[in-house]
């Protein structure tokens, strides 16, 4: 190629013509998605994400409930903050730059935190999950998170606010207001 020049590409895809009707989709169930409770709570969670998009979209379901969020972006950071606050949950990645997920768990285990923290991944094949349960995480989570999932977690290790259980999301609540935000999910 050149610089500066683009190519242009032409695909021809040969099919024979069909007329009539598909039973397959004619004859399907329509599945209608029951509505995400979102449960209203209180208590301190400390998010350690090394990834930006994710901490952002993380951080927007966790203060859905009401709980109060920080963040630290290495295991060293979130060893550190879990040290000087008292959390109610730790949520920690697993691959992270200068100290990994599970350095940091061993860390603070060596260090007498007994703060309940689930493991953030992506690997959560049974070999996996074995291997966090025997370094010291209560859990795991598997990436990309189930929202459903990830409220009976805190719902788990966090106060229920005011006696209210869970709440249905609002239309808006589902959207991200802020658009510069919003552009990296849409």
């Amino acid at each position: 190629s050149t610089l500066g020049k683009g190519s242009r590409f032409s695909v021809t895809i040969v099919c024979q013509k069909y007329e009539g009707e598909c039973e397959t989709i004619v004859n399907r169930a329509v599945v209608v998605p029951k509505p995400l409770l979102i449960p209203s709570l209180v208590g301190k969670i400390l998010l350690v994400e090394d990834t930006e998009v994710i901490q952002q979209l993380i951080i927007f379901n966790l203060q859905q409930t009401g709980a109060q969020v920080d963040l630290a972006v290495n295991g060293l950071e979130g060893l550190q903050k879990a040290l000087k606050v008292q959390y109610d949950l730790v949520l920690m990645d697993i691959q992270m730059p200068v100290m990994d997920g599970k350095e940091a768990m061993k860390s603070l285990l060596q260090l007498g935190v007994s703060t309940p923290v689930y493991a953030l991944t992506a690997n959560v094949m049974p070999s996996d999950i074995q291997e966090y349960a025997a370094i010291g995480f209560t859990g795991a989570l598997s990436k990309p998170l189930e929202l459903e999932e990830l409220f009976s977690i805190l719902s788990q290790h966090l106060s229920v606010c005011d006696g209210k259980d869970y709440h249905e999301p609002q239309g808006t609540q589902l959207f991200i207001p802020d658009t510069n935000l919003r552009s990296l999910f849409y």
